[in-house]
């Protein structure tokens, strides 16, 4: 950062932060040259790209989709039947929690998340567990019992439900929702019902 604000006060930037859209390199020859030169074109047209595929969601599989796996008859769960209002995944961590939803797809967007509110996310990595202390549950697209999200969701005593298909984008922030841990369940709500 102190490198993007020498930068930018050159005029080779036009901001501070311009900065990680350059390589090591092109930043070591701009600050080493009299004048420095003008990477502001660069650095927007970097910036587009990034800003692009950050807009594209990842397929679930890369390569050839395997077979399905057989079941043998004894394995067979017997699957609750579906429920209109519920999504089910697995219950990685007991407790019955209702509030808001807020969509965190990205580490970036956590600074969005309230005391309370019920954070839906893809998965879950160790540098995300200090939100644990502020969210009241938490629900993943992907994970299990052994997962990270469930590991540190018991130890922080919140609800979990992991592994629910396609959560972020059947729930929308702000959306009233009961999350039961135990029985793998989230539960739309009408505002009526509003938060415990």
């Amino acid at each position: 950062l102190a490198c993007g604000r020498r930068l930018a006060e050159g005029d080779s930037l036009a901001t501070t932060e311009d900065i990680f859209f350059l390589h090591y390199e092109e930043m070591r020859a701009a600050l080493s040259a009299d004048p420095m030169p003008d990477h502001r074109a660069l650095v927007a047209e970097r910036r587009a790209t990034f800003e692009h595929f950050r807009t594209i969601k990842p397929p679930p599989i890369l390569g050839v989709e395997p077979p399905p796996k057989e079941e043998k008859e004894e394995d067979k769960k017997e699957q609750p039947p579906e429920e209109p209002g519920v999504l089910r995944g697995n219950p990685c961590a007991p407790g019955i929690v209702r509030g808001p939803v807020r969509i965190v797809p990205t580490m970036i967007a956590t600074d969005r998340v309230q005391p309370g509110e019920i954070m839906v996310a893809p998965t879950t990595n160790p540098s995300w567990t200090t939100l644990f202390s502020t969210i009241g549950a938490l629900v993943t697209e992907a994970g299990g019992k052994l997962s990270h999200g469930a590991v540190v969701a018991r130890e922080y005593r919140i609800p979990a439900v992991l592994g629910v298909k396609d959560a972020m984008s059947q729930l929308e922030d702000g959306q009233l929702v009961e999350v039961d841990g135990s029985a793998g369940t989230i539960r739309l709500l009408d505002v009526e019902e509003g938060t415990a």
